[in-house]
């Protein structure tokens, strides 16, 4: 499916229809880890994704799911969306505290694995929010964002 299309400033600007948005919300948002150390889900990872709305590199919207966690010292890997344009980073939260921030990354491109240090036994609401950067269709402010997300137990 294209993406909508519209123009901020004379210039184009993708952003995803609303009912794709909807729908990645709709999926299940408990998971458990897995024997292999992965958060369980259909595609093992977590699609996460939203639009931005206060201006800036920040993205003020922090996409959210759950997790139950065997109290685990966790590490994570972001690859952004195929629809993405621009380069940006994920900072990640656990129960609202930044724990982790990954290197900026493109279309086709992954993070490397970095670390949520230790997450103890319970459950936990985890937080993507992005962080743009100037580069392709991005001049200055990021507009919506998504990808997956994998967790994953350290050795």
């Amino acid at each position: 499916m294209a993406p909508e299309h519209e123009t901020t400033q004379g210039r184009p600007s993708c952003r995803l229809p609303t009912f794709l948005l909807d729908a990645r919300f709709a999926a299940a948002s408990w998971y458990r880890l897995s024997p292999w150390g992965f958060i369980t889900s259909s595609a093992n990872a977590h699609l996460v994704t939203a639009v931005c709305s206060g201006g800036g590199q920040l993205c003020n919207q922090i996409a959210t799911f759950q997790i139950t966690s065997p109290g685990v010292v966790l590490k994570a890997k972001f690859k952004p969306g195929k629809l993405t344009c621009s380069d940006f980073r994920v900072h990640l939260l656990v129960d609202g505290t930044e724990v982790g921030v990954s290197d900026f990354v493109g279309a086709k491109q992954t993070t490397g694995t970095f670390s949520l240090g230790f997450v103890a036994t319970g459950v936990h609401t985890v937080g993507v929010q992005a962080e743009g950067e100037v580069s392709g269709c991005n001049v200055g402010t990021l507009l919506d964002w998504a990808g997956d997300l994998k967790l994953r137990k350290s050795p």
